[in-house]
């Protein structure tokens, strides 16, 4: 059975979904379709299916996952995305018999396969039907080839690269053999991706985890403030022997002297009252000796400005951390009240009102994507209820449209929710909302904004 499928978007209040749309005569393969009703099965797109009209509609669920095709139109793959999306093909593929699942009905297609955009965990279309003459290997092999032409060239990466070449193109090429080959590609850049995120927890590998390994904890560093407490408790507990010494000292020379009282019939007031003078002064210095070195550990010291630069005025120090801010992150035009104008390549923007003042966002190219995952949009919303690629902003022949991608909350048109992955035209000062955040779409060249 030749592949010619008919597919749709869908959305409604529970998200967004790709339709596969069959006749009624149409030999659907009843235990798949009950297993993948009652499972979850792995690297595979949850489905619901409905009869309507005398046809059968497959609906996958796809909010919040986009296109791997969508993405690479942007952005070029890492080596470690790479070895994600190829791993986990070939992991969902292995599974398939666990579940009494056929390899051979995944769609492994450069456009239907979804993909997490954070962390490229790759999910598969699954056709629960009937096909005769399907050669997985070759689909792979056509596929991965593919993503090779897609992946980011840095240098450092070549040697990986020309393995997984050479495995995905040889005779024997065996989904078991490239997950080993993956695997141990893996294993061999794990001394060179150390690098954690301040605050996040590091999980132990997959790799590590297969192979009953456990990995080595970090020693622990005390906290600043827990050293200091620690050494005033340590110079305190000082602090009381040395008095418990001299006070054993002193109470020696009193009973030595006691003695001599008993012994002569007569008290040498002289010599007492010296011995407790010299004793007096030697446990003042102690003490104050000890105080001192308790405040100095108790006052945590500034640390020295690592920088070699002299110190600037406050108005320049903040003009150069606003230009770093800036390199670094997607920018948010039009945080100040100040008129800007739109420079020429820009003749649409979005408004928006925050507290009183006017925030105007220049839409300056063909596709210009509204999301909170900033490696990847043009526009950052960090807000709960957006979506990390939330919608898509695209003119062409000089008329822009709107469209939804399969975010969670929606995006909104005049008020009314548009469907996902469908094109909506965008018309001077048309209402944009984006989940909860509102703004206006306007044209204006060479206009003030």
């Amino acid at each position: 059975m030749e592949r010619k499928l008919e597919f749709f978007y869908e959305t409604n209040a529970n998200g967004s979904y790709i339709v596969l749309k069959l006749k009624e005569e149409t030999e659907i393969i009843s235990h798949q379709m009950k297993m993948l009703l009652a499972n979850e099965i792995p690297h595979a797109l949850p489905l619901h299916n409905r009869y309507e009209d005398g046809e059968v509609y497959i609906s996958y669920y796809i909010t919040s996952k986009q296109p791997l095709k969508k993405l690479l139109e942007r952005k070029k793959l890492t080596i470690e995305q790479l070895l994600e999306l190829m791993q986990g093909i070939c992991r969902g593929l292995t599974e398939a018999n666990r579940y009494l699942l056929n390899e051979g009905s995944y769609l492994i297609d450069f456009e239907y396969l979804y993909v997490n955009p954070v962390d490229f965990s790759v999910a598969m279309i699954y056709l629960p039907l009937q096909f005769d003459d399907i050669d997985i290997n070759s689909d792979l092999r056509q596929l991965f080839n593919r993503l090779l032409l897609h992946v980011s060239e840095d240098g450092t990466n070549n040697g990986c690269l020309h393995k997984i070449f050479i495995m995905v193109n040889q005779e024997d090429f065996s989904i078991a053999g490239l997950l080993k080959e993956i695997k141990d590609i893996r294993l061999s850049m794990t001394g060179f991706n150390s690098a954690q995120p301040v605050g996040v927890e590091k999980k132990p590998s997959i790799e590590a985890k297969e192979m009953g390994r456990k990995e080595v904890p970090k020693a622990a560093v005390l906290p600043k403030s827990v050293k200091s407490f620690m050494e005033m408790k340590r110079e305190g507990l000082i602090l009381v022997l040395s008095q418990l010494l001299i006070l054993a000292i002193a109470g020696l020379l009193v009973f030595e002297e006691a003695t001599g009282v008993i012994a002569n019939g007569k008290v040498d007031w002289a010599r007492l009252l010296g011995i407790l003078m010299i004793l007096s002064v030697l446990d003042y210095f102690v003490i104050k000796k000890l105080l001192s070195s308790i405040r100095i550990s108790a006052v945590p010291k500034k640390e020295k400005n690592l920088s070699d630069k002299k110190r600037l005025p406050k108005r320049q120090v903040a003009k150069e951390i606003r230009s770093e801010v800036n390199n670094q992150q997607p920018k948010r035009t039009g945080q100040n009240n100040d008129t800007q104008f739109v420079k020429a390549n820009a003749v649409a923007f979005l408004s928006i009102n925050r507290g009183g003042a006017t925030e105007n966002v220049a839409i300056t190219q063909s596709s210009f994507i509204v999301g909170k995952l900033k490696e990847q949009v043009d526009y950052l919303l960090d807000e709960k209820t957006i979506s990390r690629l939330h919608a898509e902003i695209s003119c062409i022949d000089d008329i822009y449209y709107i469209k939804d991608l399969n975010s969670k909350n929606g995006t909104f048109l005049n008020g009314e929710r548009i469907e996902s992955n469908k094109q909506y035209q965008l018309n001077n000062g048309d209402l944009v909302t984006f989940a909860d955040q509102s703004m206006s779409f306007n044209r204006a060249e060479g206009m003030a904004i």
